[in-house]
């Protein structure tokens, strides 16, 4: 009885080995699981504050002034741009 007595403490301590191996792998599973999912929202919070900054500058009024000096040099290029193609042709006359 003192063997099968022993026998059986040997078996519920492998038992209980086993179990705390599984529970321990398990631990550290959620522990890497939980750390990924920590850098994966630490990463897309990052990336939602630049998009919200993004979102604010393009949102931003312009001034009325910003509106004048960019339409001004819209005219003044288009003018550039008609001067150049009459010299073009002008110049591509006067080589025929």
């Amino acid at each position: 009885m003192t063997e099968a007595g022993e026998r059986r403490t040997q078996m519920l301590a492998s038992q209980d080995d086993e179990h705390e191996a599984t529970w321990r792998e398990r631990a550290l599973n959620a522990e890497q699981g939980l750390k990924a999912a920590q850098a994966e929202i630490l990463a897309q919070r990052t990336r939602i504050g630049e998009l919200l900054v993004h979102i604010r500058d393009l949102q931003a009024e312009w001034t009325e002034e910003a509106i004048q000096r960019i339409t001004t040099e819209n005219t003044t290029l288009k003018q550039r741009v008609r001067q150049l193609r009459r010299r073009l042709i002008w110049d591509r006359n006067l080589e025929a």
